[in-house]
């Protein structure tokens, strides 16, 4: 059996006017011109070249999570959400410009969705070279 495990970090932009806890210190980085990105981070297992599972410490909507899968090299992949933590929620860029409440509580903002999609998919497929 293979099993190997592994830890990436996507960077997306900390939404405007947001308070950020002092106690999730880690999960934020400042960057020059005064821009805040929260570091999410996304750990990865897979099982035997086959399956990997990923997850991350925040509430993700289904379709980020269903489109990563359609995209994965792995026939079967799998997300699990609030891993280790919870940092909120992750909307779609949709969900965002239309508001509600996950969005207007989430810390990203609707680039969020396409950051970490992206980040995901690429190393993903990077997993299986």
């Amino acid at each position: 059996m293979h099993l190997g495990e592994s830890e990436e970090f996507v960077e997306t932009p900390l939404r405007a006017g947001l308070i950020w806890p002092s106690d999730l210190g880690r999960y934020i980085h400042a960057v020059e011109g005064g821009t805040s990105l929260v570091r999410i981070p996304v750990r990865f297992l897979v099982l035997n070249k086959e399956t990997v599972l990923w997850g991350a410490p925040i509430e993700m909507f289904c379709e980020i999570a269903m489109d990563v899968r359609s995209h994965s090299p792995f026939p079967n992949t799998f997300y699990f959400g609030l891993l280790n933590g919870w940092l909120g929620y992750l909307p779609t860029g949709q969900a965002v410009r239309e508001k509600g409440y996950e969005p207007s509580t989430s810390p990203v903002t609707e680039r969020g969705e396409e950051d970490v999609r992206q980040r995901v998919i690429t190393y993903l497929n990077g997993l299986v070279r």
